[in-house]
């Protein structure tokens, strides 16, 4: 179903993200984070990576269109653990046939995957293939705490509220499938998105750095 809502002189229809927008949304991805390490795997990868969360009982994705145009994403779980096992189940391979191509044919990337990340995602994958069979009902039983992964807007349509609108679909859509928080982080040296979520009424947590170092503040909002 639409949600229809006014973007200046434009309609903006908020939808459900179909196999056919991983295209839009994935540019889109890399338009708003050109640097994140997924983002380097190039756009093969992050498209496979966009239909994960489509294709996963505990995933969301949400697309803003102005007049028929990708103007925006949101693309999360309501529960991570839950579509992780998912992803080693079902995209493991489309996933990892995409990377390492990527990485064969860039010896740097390959380099900073190998120091960063290369015993962390097998130690992980050894993990969630414990459990080989995923359902929907798996998300019931499982605790409910959303995350939002990745959000962007488009440049030219920032400031019209479309962001405001995609981080409140996504955590209705979250409870609506049972979570009763959600959790998001941002780059703590991102001030404008920091005011953005603390304006939307995200409690500010705990600053964590990630593998490359960087600092990323962590949010979180009760739907209870």
């Amino acid at each position: 179903m639409a949600l229809l809502a006014p973007a200046e002189e434009s309609t903006l229809t908020l939808r459900l993200v179909e196999l056919g927008d991983v295209g839009p949304t994935a540019r889109l991805h890399a338009k708003a984070l050109p640097g994140s390490f997924f983002v380097s795997l190039g756009p093969r990868f992050l498209r496979a990576y966009h239909r994960t969360f489509l294709t996963s009982p505990a995933g969301i994705a949400l697309l803003a269109e102005c007049d028929g145009m990708t103007v925006g994403f949101v693309v999360g779980t309501v529960d991570e653990a839950t579509h992780y096992r998912h992803v080693v189940r079902r995209d493991r391979t489309a996933l990892g046939v995409r990377g390492i191509a990527s990485l064969a044919s860039r010896p740097a990337l390959a380099g900073r995957f190998v120091r960063t990340r290369l015993l962390r995602y097998l130690r992980g994958l050894v993990r969630l293939s414990r459990r080989s069979s995923i359902t929907c009902a798996d998300v019931v039983h499982l605790p409910t705490a959303g995350v939002l992964s990745h959000m962007a807007v488009d440049a030219p349509h920032q400031g019209e509220g479309i962001g405001r609108i995609l981080l409140e679909a996504f955590a209705e859509t979250a409870k609506a499938q049972g979570a009763r928080t959600v959790r998001l982080a941002t780059a703590t040296d991102n001030e404008g998105a920091r005011r953005f979520y603390e304006r939307a009424g995200w409690q500010q947590g705990d600053e964590r750095a990630d593998v490359d170092g960087r600092r990323w503040m962590h949010y979180s909002r009760d739907l209870r």
